[in-house]
């Protein structure tokens, strides 16, 4: 029901982000690192802040969010 942003550098967590009620199925992170998409058995998708781990929005859906991802963004 977390999501983790790990540091590849340290293998530390860097970021834990709460707020679903659900098992996470599938997390994505955009391009810039500074958002974080996740979907949940829950029914939401939550959309975080990396640095302040703020959820910025959530998303409900009718059933279980198993697949997030961002766009591709045009450099």
């Amino acid at each position: 029901m977390t999501v983790k942003l790990w540091d590849v550098q340290t293998g530390g967590v860097a970021k834990t982000f709460h707020g679903h009620t659900g098992a996470v199925w599938s997390v994505s992170i955009s391009a810039d690192h500074t958002r974080v998409a996740s979907g949940s058995f829950d029914d939401i998708v939550h959309l975080w802040n990396t640095q302040t781990g703020e959820c910025l929005c959530q998303i409900r859906h009718q059933d279980t969010v198993e697949h997030v991802i961002f766009s591709p963004m045009d450099p």
